[in-house]
C-alpha cells in the first residue's frame, strides 16, 4: 500500500480491484496528509504504507515530488519509473513522517543539554515524543559511538538491532500509548560523544493479540480489530483490574472485519477475550495512525526546556508560549504540589477562571478556555514549603465535551481547609462555635457532591457560598458511614467557592478532609 497524487491513486486502486491500495494525499505544511476522503484502509494500523507515487502528467504546489520527499522523508531505498509515474519506495511506514532531532530542533525534543554532545558520564534524554502502539526504528548517527548506551524508562521494549562505530540502530516497541517517550543516551566512556542526528521511523502501527490475553494499557483511546472471512458477530470483551468493565463501542461488524473502540481511563491491566465466528485471520489493537511523532495538541515542558527557576523568589516560571483561541488542559506533575501557589498570566495579565479539576499530591490538572489568542503565556509556581516540579504540559482539547469529572480533595492547611482552631496531626479539632473555611476555588456548571470526613461531622452547620461570600449555594445534606454528604447544583461557573463548617454543638468535632466531585 502507498500514498499518491489524487488521479493516480484512484486509477491504480480501481484497476487493481484494490489489491494495490493508494491513498490520495496532499502536502500540508511539512507532511503529506489524506486528500478529500480518508479511506478505511488508511486508518488500519495493521497495514503498511511504504511508497509514494508521483504523477508526472500533473503538477501543483501540493503534489508529490522527489525533491519534497527527500527534504521531508530522506532518501528512499528504491526508485521505479512506470510510464507517467514515479514510485519511491521506503523501508518504513510513510504515513508517519520521520522525526530527525538535530541542532536545529533539539530544544523542542531534548530535555537537557544545549547541544547534541554527550559529555563523559553525561546523558541526553528525549522529550515531546508521542508514540502510539507498534514498532519504531531509532537510528543514532555520529562519530565513534562505541561508548554510547541507550535506555528507555517508559517504552515496553527497546532492542539494539545493528551497531557500527558511527551508527546505532534500535527498535522500540510500544504495547500501549506513550504520550512522552523518554529515551536516554548515556556516555559511559572517557571522551565526549558528538551525535549528528537522532532519527525516529515508524515500522508498524499495531500490536497483535491472541485469543485470550491480559495486556497492560496506559490511559488513552484504542481500537481493537479482528480480520478474516465470515466473522460477522464475532465479539471482543474487556475487563479491567478487579473486574472493572469498559465502555467498548463496536463501530464495525462486517464479514471481513470487526472493530471496537475502547476508552481506557487509567493505566491498568486489561483482560481481552475473543469469541470468534468464521475464520479469524488476525487480531490486533492500535491507536490512531498519526502523521508525525509529536502530539500537535500537547506540548511538554521540563526544567531548562521551557521552565526556569528563580532563586530570589522561589518560583518556577515559563514557558512564554503562544496559544491559539480554544480550550486547554494544563497538567502539572511533581511532588507535594499543594505547597505551590499556581498562577497563570498572558503578557503579565492575570488569567481568571482557570479551573482546578484534579489535585492529587503528585498531579494537578487545570482547565482553561480562552476566546482570544494568548501570547507570552506563563505558568508561575511559587514554592511555599517543600515541593518539587517534574514537568508540566499544555494540552489543546479538540472534543466538544471536554470538561470531564471534577475530582478534588482538600486537607487542613493554606490553600485547603483553613481554621484558627487547633490542628492535631493534620486534623482540625473544632470546639463549640469554632469553624473552618476554604478552599476558594472556581467551579463550572454542574452537579456536585461534597463529602466531609472526620468525627461527629454530622453535628456541624454547613454554609456554601460563592463570589467572596456574596451569594449562597443551596444544598441537600445526608450522612453515610460517619461521613457528611452535601449535594448541590451550579447553574453557571462560580468563583471563590467557600465551604464554612461550624460546630454549634457541645461535642468536639474533628475534620480530616473533604472532597468535591462532579456527578
Amino acid at each position: 500500500m502507498g500514498l499518491g497524487d489524487f488521479w493516480k491513486s484512484g486509477v491504480i486502486s480501481v484497476l487493481t480491484d484494490f489489491d494495490t491500495c493508494i491513498q490520495a494525499v496532499e502536502l500540508s505544511d511539512t507532511e503529506y496528509v489524506p486528500y478529500l476522503n480518508e479511506w478505511e484502509y488508511y486508518d488500519n494500523g495493521n497495514n503498511i504504507f511504504n511508497f509514494f507515487i508521483e504523477d508526472l502528467s500533473y503538477y501543483n504546489k501540493n503534489s508529490i515530488t522527489k525533491e519534497k520527499l527527500d527534504d521531508l522523508y530522506g532518501e528512499c531505498i528504491e526508485v521505479i519509473n512506470y510510464d507517467d509515474a514515479m514510485v519511491y519506495k521506503y523501508d518504513y511506514d510513510v504515513r508517519t513522517r520521520p522525526l530527525d532531532i538535530n541542532q536545529e530542533n533539539m530544544s523542542v525534543y531534548l530535555q537537557n543539554g544545549d547541544s547534541l554532545q554527550v559529555q563523559p558520564n553525561g546523558k541526553l534524554s528525549t522529550n515531546n515524543i508521542y508514540l502510539t502502539t507498534g514498532r519504531t526504528r531509532l537510528t543514532l548517527t555520529g562519530y565513534d559511538l562505541s561508548d554510547l548506551e541507550v535506555e528507555s524508562s517508559n517504552s515496553d521494549e527497546i532492542v539494539l538491532v545493528a551497531r557500527d562505530k558511527n551508527q546505532l540502530v534500535y527498535e522500540v516497541k510500544a504495547n500501549s500509548l506513550l504520550e512522552n517517550l523518554v529515551v536516554t543516551f548515556i556516555n559511559s566512556g572517557k571522551e565526549s560523544i558528538e551525535l549528528s542526528n537522532i532519527r525516529f521511523e515508524r515500522l508498524s502501527n499495531s500490536v497483535e493479540i491472541k485469543q485470550n490475553e491480559r495486556i497492560s494499557l496506559r490511559t488513552g483511546k484504542y481500537y481493537f480489530a479482528l480480520e478474516g472471512e465470515n466473522i460477522k458477530n464475532s465479539k471482543i470483551s474487556f475487563a479491567g483490574e478487579e473486574g472493572e468493565s469498559f465502555f467498548a463501542t463496536r463501530i464495525s461488524n462486517g464479514e471481513k472485519k470487526v472493530l471496537y473502540e475502547v476508552e481506557v481511563k487509567r493505566d491498568q491491566e486489561v483482560n481481552v477475550e475473543i469469541k470468534g465466528k468464521g475464520e479469524i485471520r488476525c487480531g490486533y489493537y492500535q491507536n490512531q495512525v498519526l502523521s508525525s511523532f509529536n502530539n500537535p495538541y500537547n506540548s511538554i515542558y521540563k526544567i531548562e526546556n521551557g521552565i526556569k527557576w528563580d532563586d530570589a523568589t522561589n518560583t518556577y516560571y515559563g514557558p512564554y508560549a503562544s496559544l491559539e483561541k480554544g480550550k486547554y488542559f494544563i497538567n502539572i506533575h511533581g511532588e507535594n504540589l499543594d505547597n505551590f501557589d499556581v498562577s497563570f498570566t498572558s503578557e503579565l495579565n492575570q488569567i481568571e477562571n482557570v479551573l482546578l479539576v484534579k489535585n492529587q499530591d503528585s498531579y494537578y490538572k487545570y482547565y482553561m478556555e480562552t476566546e482570544n489568542k494568548l501570547t507570552e503565556f506563563e505558568i508561575k509556581l511559587l514554592k511555599k514549603l517543600d515541593a518539587s516540579l517534574d514537568y508540566y504540559s499544555i494540552e489543546k482539547i479538540m472534543d466538544e465535551d471536554v470538561l470531564n469529572t471534577i475530582d478534588l480533595k482538600f486537607t487542613p492547611g493554606e490553600g485547603g481547609i483553613i481554621s484558627l482552631a487547633k490542628c492535631e496531626n493534620e486534623i482540625i479539632v473544632l470546639k463549640k462555635e469554632e469553624f473552618c473555611y476554604g478552599p476558594y476555588i472556581s467551579l463550572p456548571k454542574g452537579v456536585y457532591e461534597l463529602t466531609i470526613e472526620g468525627d461527629n461531622v454530622d453535628l456541624c452547620d454547613i454554609e456554601l457560598t460563592a463570589d467572596n461570600g456574596n451569594s449562597s449555594v443551596e444544598y441537600v445534606k445526608d450522612k453515610e458511614d460517619g461521613k457528611l454528604l452535601i449535594s448541590f447544583e451550579l447553574q453557571d461557573i462560580i468563583s471563590n467557592f467557600e465551604v464554612v463548617i461550624k460546630n454549634n454543638s457541645m461535642e468536639e468535632v474533628k475534620i480530616d478532609n473533604y472532597s468535591i466531585r462532579s456527578e
